[in-house]
């Protein structure tokens, strides 16, 4: 597929709040693999690593493009307080485009992104500790 191989990279990261926010970082690469990185109010703390299955990733490659996720906003914001961001970015023929979602204002389609990413994460193949590089 050739617009998998124009995304190399795709991250998203989640900052904290005043509740229990969960706050973690991940970043996939083309191949599957995977860097994720818990800090507060998730299951994994710490540095963990994985695989994600193919399919699923071309999915999620081909949802990106769908989206016109290049097209969208740098920023979403409202006034609210107490929100937790979220930062997702993404790595299109060497070039990074990174999205501020402040308490899910933004539009639904950035919404589903960051939802289908947690998703692979849950459905991910996670290796021990004692196999990262």
């Amino acid at each position: 597929m050739a617009q998998r191989q124009r995304i190399s990279e795709i991250g998203l990261r989640r900052t904290e709040c005043y509740g229990k926010c969960p706050v973690y970082r991940v970043v996939i690469q083309a191949d599957g693999s995977f860097l994720y990185t818990g800090e507060k109010h998730v299951q994994r703390l710490g540095k963990h690593t994985g695989k994600i299955r193919i399919w699923d990733l071309n999915k999620l490659i081909e949802f990106i493009i769908e989206i016109g996720f290049m097209n969208l906003e740098d920023s979403y914001f409202n006034s609210q307080t107490d929100h937790s961001t979220a930062y997702t970015y993404i790595v299109l023929d060497g070039q990074k485009k990174e999205i501020e979602n402040y308490g899910d204002s933004g539009p639904s389609v950035l919404w589903a992104l960051e939802e289908l990413i947690d998703m692979l994460l849950s459905n991910a193949e996670w290796l021990p500790a004692n196999e990262m590089e």
